[in-house]
């Protein structure tokens, strides 16, 4: 827990009970869960949280740097506490996201500096078809 909290004073975020439990969930559950699953998975142990504490308490990790918010498309929001360099796969089909370790990054700043652009952030999403999904699709 003292971690947790020592991560969101380091990124300059005030750590009240919900944001450590945002945060501690997202840290433990590296499945890109949405606000609602957050929810449902805290609400029986908090049940003074609301969704919307949820989704404004994930809004400020993100704007804070202190985790990712992606969009796949889907009119959905995923959240990772997982902030080492890493790719997204994205099944389109089961919606499921996947972490890809990428080894080096480097090249983005190589060919950044080229064109004089400061990267701030930088998030690859690649869609597809997860193994499971594209084996169902090989039957059909």
């Amino acid at each position: 827990m003292q971690k947790v909290r020592d991560y969101l004073i380091e990124k300059d975020i005030k750590p009240s009970q919900q944001r450590i439990a945002v945060m501690k969930y997202l840290w433990e559950h590296p499945c890109h869960p949405s606000a609602n699953d957050i929810y449902e998975a805290l609400h029986p142990d908090m049940p003074t949280l609301s969704l919307t504490t949820v989704y404004n308490t994930l809004n400020l990790l993100a704007e804070k740097g202190a985790i990712l918010s992606i969009q796949t498309g889907d009119r959905m929001c995923h959240y990772d506490g997982d902030m080492s360099p890493h790719l997204h796969l994205y099944c389109t089909e089961c919606g499921r996201i996947i972490d890809m370790s990428v080894e080096d990054t480097s090249f983005f700043s190589k060919e950044a500096a080229i064109i004089h652009f400061e990267i701030l952030d930088t998030q690859i999403l690649i869609k597809g078809h997860c193994a499971e999904c594209a084996k169902k699709e090989k039957i059909k």
